[in-house]
C-alpha cells in the first residue's frame, strides 16, 4: 500500500514496526501478507475469521504505535463475533481505534454490528454511501 493510502499524505506519521512486531505479525500473516506498517492481511482474513483482531492486538502493543485504524466488514454471519472482538480490544486498549468501514448492504446484521461498536465509543468513518 502507497504512503498516500497508509495516511502519511493526511499528515499522519505511518512508523516503521518494531522487529518484535513484525516477527510476530509474520506468524499470523500468510506468506504473501505484509508484516510492515501499513499492515496488508490479504483476502485471507475472509477466511480466517481471528486474523484482524490477532494483527490488531499485536500492532496496539508496539510502542511506536499511538493509534490504529483498521478497515473492517460485517457483512456475514461473523460480523457480530468481529464486533464484539473489536469491542473488547477497544475497552482493553488504551490507545485509540479507529474503523474504516465498507458497508456495502441493507443488511440488518450490518447495521446492528455498526450501531453495536458505535455505541461501545468506538470511531467509525465510512465511505459516505451508507
Amino acid at each position: 500500500m502507497d504512503a498516500a493510502v497508509g495516511g502519511e499524505s493526511l499528515g499522519l506519521e505511518v512508523p516503521e514496526l518494531a522487529g518484535r512486531t513484525r516477527d510476530r505479525l509474520r506468524e499470523i500473516l500468510p506468506p504473501f501478507g505484509s508484516a510492515r506498517n501499513p499492515v496488508d492481511l490479504t483476502a485471507q482474513a475472509a477466511t480466517d475469521r481471528t486474523m484482524l483482531t490477532r494483527c490488531l492486538e499485536v500492532m496496539l502493543d508496539d510502542d511506536n504505535i499511538d493509534l490504529a485504524i483498521t478497515q473492517v466488514f460485517f457483512h456475514d454471519k461473523y460480523g457480530m463475533m468481529l464486533a464484539e472482538e473489536l469491542i473488547r480490544i477497544h475497552r482493553e486498549s488504551p490507545k485509540p481505534i479507529v474503523l474504516l468501514s465498507g458497508m456495502r448492504s441493507d443488511s440488518e446484521l450490518e447495521a446492528e454490528c455498526m450501531a453495536m461498536v458505535k455505541e461501545a465509543g468506538l470511531p467509525v468513518l465510512t465511505d459516505g454511501l451508507h
